[in-house]
């Protein structure tokens, strides 16, 4: 199964010199978690700072990904299939949160803060 990846640039650099699409091809079964796996390895996203955060969206909101470690926060099941969740055969990674996605982010942000202290 091909899906194609479509992420926001970072930067004006980055939308001259990178491709914000890249085509993934995945089997049928593959899981929102092994997805998620995958585009990691891939390293096709980007990020300015430690506080930036891509929201994984398609027919749903799937993840938040952090630079950090590339720590990840579910907000679907991780055990379905990613393809339950696709819409166009396309995936988003976008920098716009909702509300509660800010909110989940900062306590986020908040628990790394902590932890450094």
């Amino acid at each position: 199964m091909k899906i194609i990846l479509n992420r926001d640039f970072v930067c004006g650099a980055d939308d001259y010199q990178n491709s914000s699409e890249v085509d993934v091809e995945l089997n049928i079964g593959t899981t929102v978690e092994e997805f998620i796996k995958i585009v990691l390895e891939l390293n096709f996203l980007q990020y300015l700072s430690f506080h930036t955060c891509y929201v994984v969206k398609s027919l749903l909101d799937v993840a938040l990904i952090f630079p950090e470690g590339k720590h990840v926060i579910f907000l679907v099941d991780k055990n379905v299939k990613i393809s339950d969740f696709l819409k166009d055969g396309r995936v988003e990674f976008d920098f716009s949160l909702t509300w509660q996605q800010e909110s989940i982010k900062s306590k986020y942000l908040q628990s790394r803060v902590m932890q450094s202290i």
